[in-house]
């Protein structure tokens, strides 16, 4: 397990590294967690399928048209280790991974 909490070192990053799981928070400082996304789509599209949002704000009309637009995965704050541990086990098993 790998983390940052800087956009630019995400990317450096996933230069390096193939990841099985992203936990994206939609709100990031510097980039948006959506601008980051769609970065990383154009960079690396199969790493871009692995991404899963983490959102506060499923409220912001932008945020929902965005999770709804690219049919990315998402979950919601607050949440506790065991909904999250279900959540990656659930969508490493849909992948295969």
């Amino acid at each position: 397990v790998e983390e940052t909490n800087d956009p630019q070192n995400a990317l450096e990053k996933l230069d390096e590294t193939t990841y099985d799981l992203i936990f994206l928070d939609i709100r990031t400082p510097g980039m948006s967690g959506m601008e980051l996304h769609k970065e990383i789509s154009t960079r690396w599209p199969e790493q871009a399928d692995r991404i899963i949002f983490i959102t506060g704000d499923t409220s912001d009309l932008l945020t929902r048209e965005y999770l709804v637009a690219h049919q990315t995965p998402y979950i919601t704050k607050p949440f506790d280790l065991k909904k999250l541990d279900t959540i990656a086990n659930e969508f490493l098993a849909k992948r295969n991974i």
